[in-house]
């Protein structure tokens, strides 16, 4: 997913993805690395943006690094060289400004794919950001956010991640959820990207059916909200009408929905659907709120969130 292609959402049903998005409104405004995880197509690299849009930097440079794509000749010399050098001429542009509301936001995508002396450099980097070449003494007191579609302690533990690296780079982790995480946001995403995709595709004014909706919301989508976008572009392209209905949509994705259909007879229940009516019954089944919150195991605040999230009266 491209930042300037992905205009973020920011309202959920979701309460995975609504607690998500509270962490990451707190984290923005404080100097703390971030590592941001999450499988490939849910949005890290427009969500590290957007936490920059919210932080005291937001005036401030926001440089992006893809780990992924740096010159293989350079792993063994300073691949952070030219970053060294542009946030020199950042903090000789900025000369006799302190406020951290002029420091610079470094994105350091796709951080596992970087090979073991790249690891060691961006650790030396990462220790020196303080006293980069031809700095002064106080440095650029950028703030870095890292993103990886792989859990790096994992790779810790299969040694192929510098453990020391990982220590520095994960201060808050902050994992964006699946796209099947945040089923229920599934039809609200899908009006919004066929609402960006229509302009550039047909003069029509397109239109989801229902049976278009149900369908990709019963799907597991494996490439997250870019595998939606995708499939949410084609059948613009195939739609002739200005209703996009089921037989637009991929085949992957029709299929998926003729198997979950039924399960032993019985209609699929989401797991939010399953916790909203437990809940109800245990609201029914106590005196207090307190005593409700108690047999659920969890706080008074958090189910007075999901009351408000399920709009259990």
């Amino acid at each position: 997913m491209h930042a300037d292609e992905e205009e973020l959402l920011l309202e959920s049903r979701c309460l995975l993805m609504t607690e998500f998005i509270e962490a990451a409104h707190r984290a923005a405004s404080t100097n703390a690395t971030i590592l941001l995880t999450g499988d490939s197509g849910t949005g890290k690299n427009a969500f590290a943006r957007q936490i920059h849009r919210w932080s005291r930097r937001r005036e401030a440079p926001f440089l992006s690094v893809d780990c992924a794509a740096i010159p293989e000749h350079l792993h063994e010399s300073d691949p952070f060289e030219d970053l060294k050098n542009t946030l020199a001429a950042l903090q000789a542009d900025r000369e006799g400004r302190h406020d951290v509301s002029d420091s610079a936001t470094l994105l350091l995508d796709n951080l596992v794919d970087l090979p073991p002396a790249a690891q060691a450099r961006l650790l030396q980097f990462v220790e020196e950001r303080q006293a980069l070449p031809n700095l002064p003494a106080s440095g650029l007191r950028f703030r870095i956010i890292a993103a990886s579609s792989r859990d790096l302690g994992g790779e810790v533990a299969a040694g192929h991640f510098r453990s020391d690296l990982f220590y520095r780079i994960n201060v808050i982790a902050l994992r964006i959820p699946t796209l099947v995480e945040r089923r229920r946001d599934i039809p609200v995403l899908a009006a919004h990207l066929l609402a960006r995709a229509a302009p550039r595709i047909t003069q029509h004014r397109l239109h989801l059916s229902a049976g278009a909706v149900a369908t990709m919301a019963n799907y597991h989508w494996p490439g997250n909200v870019r595998e939606l976008r995708n499939a949410i572009e084609r059948a613009a392209v195939l739609c002739a009408s200005d209703l996009i209905t089921e037989e637009h949509l991929p085949s992957d994705v029709r299929i998926a929905r003729q198997r979950r259909t039924f399960i032993e007879g019985k209609p699929l229940t989401s797991l939010e659907e399953v916790e909203r009516s437990h809940i109800v019954d245990v609201l029914k089944g106590s005196s207090t709120m307190e005593q409700a919150a108690a047999a659920l195991g969890i706080n008074i605040s958090t189910l007075w969130r999901k009351r408000k999230l399920y709009k259990i009266e």
